[in-house]
């Protein structure tokens, strides 16, 4: 992925100048790229330059809003957005005074680390924008969204009203994985049960509002994840995420379209891979149950076909194993 200025982590291609940004899209092409994600932390002139390189190599792009941005201003020029992330700051009865006042703080004076001055901008504006929302700016901000796919990350955004622990399943789940990640997230899980301050749903239920609001819109929706963050359990979550769809308004058809058909869209595969038809990539997985009736039922797995090679229940449990 690709990154502003203030960057701390080595591996993740950061770009402060446009020229850097482009050499970095080259490497990364080179060493096989499939698609880029663009973080929050690039200026506008480092977005136009990685979107330039991108569309020269034809890569899809998927990404956060950059805090230096307007997301009216982001949807035409990526692929996918993230997270509903830094949505809210355009929601605003005046988005270009809240802004400025964000590109005065990514002036960055102090030098602090790039995480650090993201989080404090979130801290900033992101609860007091969404307690001043404008419903006329939202819907010309929706309307431009409908030009690229939104990914909610609903299970994620609506941690603190649908805590992932407190389903029943969850503790069996969790001994899929390996046996030290699934003892630091008891540990972690347990901090957050005894903490003593109230917990603030209000990003949480903002999320779920607007991502209803946008379904009905006909902003295109995909569903994601955010594996393995926030006690994210590979394909355990995703069930939940589909879930939780249906919750604020799809119906369970328009959800497994989010996780089908529509991650095709993104990589420009429509006519190779999403559905079952002629001449498609022979994926699928085989429930018992039903899931237009019910989307919970996507959990009743029986069978997985992975590029016409069947793989019944006992093999997907001796892959799970490690076996």
């Amino acid at each position: 992925w690709a990154s502003g200025a203030g960057c701390r982590t080595a591996s993740s291609g950061a770009s402060p100048t446009p020229a850097a940004a482009r050499a970095n899209i080259a490497e990364l092409h080179a060493a096989g790229t499939s698609f880029l994600k663009i973080y929050e932390m690039v200026t506008p002139e480092v977005f136009a330059a990685i979107v330039d390189e991108a569309r020269k190599r034809n890569l899809p792009i998927d990404g956060h809003v950059p805090l230096s941005m307007r997301a009216r201003n982001v949807a035409s020029q990526v692929q996918s957005l993230e997270h509903l992330r830094n949505y809210e700051m355009d929601c605003v009865s005046d988005p270009e005074v809240w802004l400025a006042a964000r590109q005065a703080e990514l002036a960055n004076v102090d030098n602090e680390p790039g995480n650090v001055l993201r989080t404090r901008l979130h801290s900033l504006q992101r609860l007091t924008a969404i307690a001043n929302e404008d419903p006329e700016v939202c819907a010309d901000t929706t309307e431009a969204l409908k030009a690229t796919i939104t990914v909610p990350t609903l299970r994620m955004n609506s941690m603190d009203l649908h805590e992932p622990f407190m389903r029943p399943d969850f503790e069996e789940a969790l001994e899929l994985i390996p046996g030290a990640i699934a003892q630091d997230w008891r540990n972690a899980q347990a901090k957050l049960t005894a903490r003593a301050a109230p917990v603030d749903t209000t990003f949480a239920e903002w999320s779920l509002r607007r991502t209803g609001e946008l379904h009905a819109a006909g902003v295109p929706i995909a569903a994601g994840t955010d594996t393995p963050i926030g006690w994210s359990i590979p394909g355990y979550s995703l069930h939940t995420e589909l879930e939780q769809y249906v919750e604020v308004g799809m119906t369970p058809l328009e959800a497994l379209y989010s996780a089908t058909v529509r991650p095709a869209t993104f990589f420009d595969l429509d006519g190779e891979m999403g559905q079952l038809a002629p001449g498609y990539l022979a994926d699928a997985v085989l429930l018992s149950a039903n899931p237009l009736e019910n989307i919970a039922h996507t959990r009743t797995v029986e069978a997985v076909i992975n590029r016409g090679t069947l793989l019944p229940k006992a093999a997907l449990a001796e892959l799970v194993s490690g076996n």
